[in-house]
């Protein structure tokens, strides 16, 4: 139940956004017009105008009444599924001497992590911090190590 709840899900989204981009065609097609394509001046005048456009008028505000109401529906479906779910998590301090004896640092090399503003790090094969370099030129123009 929960795949066929993900993939309905996922095709309304790629719906509603594949109907996004259909309502920015005419800003797009005035764009285009005004750099030197003709794609408005045809559907405007040699393909019937005003008068075409005033026709399918009611057809056109329908279907956009339609999906902006389809779109307002899964808006407030989603609000009532996730809205009340508070995925954000406290964060949680960090025992400075704990991270120290973690990764073997001297307090001397703790304070300099933590008065630094731009840190590289370069780890050992068992995880441990081999180097520390501390500066606004850390890490920059510096060939990878493999």
């Amino acid at each position: 139940k929960t795949l066929i709840l993900l993939m309905g899900e996922n095709i309304l989204t790629v719906l509603f956004w594949g109907f996004w981009l259909y309502l920015w065609l005419p800003l797009i097609s005035v764009l285009a017009w005004t750099l030197g394509f003709r794609v408005l001046y045809r559907h405007m005048v040699r393909l019937g105008g005003l008068e075409g456009f005033l026709a399918q008028l009611d057809i056109f505000t329908s279907g956009v009444a339609l999906f902006s109401g389809s779109l307002a529906l899964w808006s407030f479906y989603n609000l009532k599924r996730y809205g009340a779910y508070n995925r954000r998590n406290t964060v949680l301090t960090t025992d400075h001497q704990a991270l120290a004896r973690r990764f073997s640092l001297t307090d001397r090399q703790l304070r300099t992590i933590r008065e630094a503003r731009r840190i590289c790090l370069s780890f050992a094969e068992q995880g441990w911090i081999e180097g520390i370099e501390t500066g606004q030129d850390c890490g920059v123009d510096r060939p990878e190590q493999g």
